[in-house]
């Protein structure tokens, strides 16, 4: 009795943490995507707004980065961190086409990086 005791506890501390991990993940990429949003919607604003969103940008991804190499393969957050900075580049510069571009690449990347995490038949085989 004491085994299955400690086999249904592990397993919820495993579950437990994956579900808080993806709930994290989840409110934090929609954060970083939101920004990204509201620069799609600024995007002929002038150019001290869009250096606010910028950093607005640069912030929370600050904010968000540390976290997610604990919790990602370090290689996926460089990735996304590339994506940001060419987004935040073209915006600067007015490159309507590259800065979509870019935006719908790093929403794709950021549904992967959560869908990875999942708990799921496919995940786990």
């Amino acid at each position: 009795m004491k085994d299955l005791i400690i086999i249904i506890v592990i397993l919820g501390v495993i579950f437990g943490g994956t579900y808080f991990q993806n709930k994290y993940l989840d409110k934090t990429t929609e954060d970083l995507v939101s920004v990204i949003n509201k620069m799609e919607e600024n995007m002929s604003a002038p150019r001290e707004e869009k250096e606010k969103i910028v950093e607005e940008l640069l912030n929370k991804w600050e904010k968000y980065e540390k976290p997610w190499i604990a919790l990602q393969y370090h290689h996926n957050i460089n990735t996304i961190e590339d994506l940001l900075i060419e987004c935040y580049t073209f915006y600067l510069e007015g490159d309507e086409t590259h800065f979509l571009l870019n935006a719908r690449i790093i929403n794709r990347n950021m549904d992967d990086l959560k869908n990875r995490e999942g708990i799921s038949i496919v995940n786990v085989l």
